[in-house]
């Protein structure tokens, strides 16, 4: 993260704090940058700063993407979020997961009142009804 850092400061002068996209690609998908360790230690042992300490970074998967969800924001759409939850994988097959349903509760209770919530368990929770909610 060092080489980003000292272009964001060198180069546009963006400002400490300030939000940072990152779009990571190749080989970097895998690494954890979100959790990038100080720079350097110095003489005295103190350390340099996290990249956290000097920006609020976010996490993009295509710079096509940040685009759609900022004109999504300009249209003020309603956000939407789905809890799909299963507690049996299928007939008597394994042990039922019995916290399933308390989970998908207190998610919901999480997600802002604002937005549409949908959850999907028990025998709802099917391959079409996944698909049919993340319309």
């Amino acid at each position: 993260m060092l080489p980003i850092v000292d272009v964001l400061q060198e180069g546009p002068k963006l400002k400490f704090y300030s939000r940072i996209w990152l779009c990571l690609t190749a080989a970097f998908t895998s690494i954890p940058l979100q959790a990038a360790h100080p720079f350097r230690t110095n003489a005295d042992h103190s350390k340099e700063s996290c990249p956290e300490d000097l920006y609020m970074s976010s996490y993009t998967p295509t710079p096509l993407a940040l685009a759609r969800s900022r004109q999504m924001m300009k249209k003020r759409v309603i956000p939407s979020f789905v809890t799909i939850g299963q507690g049996h994988q299928g007939a008597g097959k394994d042990k039922a997961l019995l916290a399933v349903d308390s989970e998908l509760k207190l998610v919901h209770k999480l997600v802002p009142a604002t937005a549409n919530r949908t959850t999907i368990s028990g025998g709802a929770a099917t391959r079409a009804g996944a698909l049919e909610a993340l319309q």
